[in-house]
C-alpha cells in the first residue's frame, strides 16, 4: 500500500514568521526629537543623581552585610562559639567595608547640588 503524492500546483506561501522588511535607501537629516523639555531637565538630572547615590548606599550596605556574614562563618568554623566571640571584630570589619564604599555618596550629593565645576 504505497501512498502517492501529487505535486501541488499552488504557489508556495511564505511562512507565518517570515516578514519582509524594507530598509530605507537613505536616512533623513532631521534632528532627533528631544525626550525631555527644557523645564524638566533639572528635575531629570536631580532624579538621576539621587538614584546614583541611592544605588551606592544600597551596594555599600550589601557589601557590609556580606562581609559580616563571611567573617562570622569563618569565625564559627575556626573555633567553638567563634561567631559570638568575634562578633565585635566582625561587626567592625563589616562597618569598615560599608564606610569605604559609602564614602563617595557625599561627593555625589555635592555634585548634584553644584553641577558645574569652577
Amino acid at each position: 500500500m504505497a501512498i502517492e503524492t501529487k505535486p501541488s500546483t499552488q504557489a508556495p506561501v511564505a511562512a507565518a514568521n517570515e516578514v519582509a522588511v524594507e530598509t530605507p535607501a537613505s536616512r533623513s537629516t532631521k534632528s532627533k526629537k528631544k525626550k525631555v523639555s527644557k523645564e524638566a531637565k533639572p528635575f531629570e538630572r536631580l532624579d538621576r543623581d539621587l538614584s546614583k547615590a541611592e544605588r551606592r548606599v544600597a551596594k555599600a550596605i550589601l557589601l557590609g552585610v556580606e562581609s559580616w556574614q563571611n567573617n562570622s562563618k569563618k569565625s564559627s568554623k575556626k573555633k567553638r562559639d567563634g561567631a559570638m566571640r568575634d562578633a565585635l571584630k566582625n561587626g567592625v570589619r563589616a562597618y569598615s567595608k560599608f564606610v569605604d564604599h559609602a564614602a563617595k555618596v557625599p561627593g555625589d550629593v555635592i555634585s548634584m547640588l553644584y553641577p558645574y565645576k569652577s
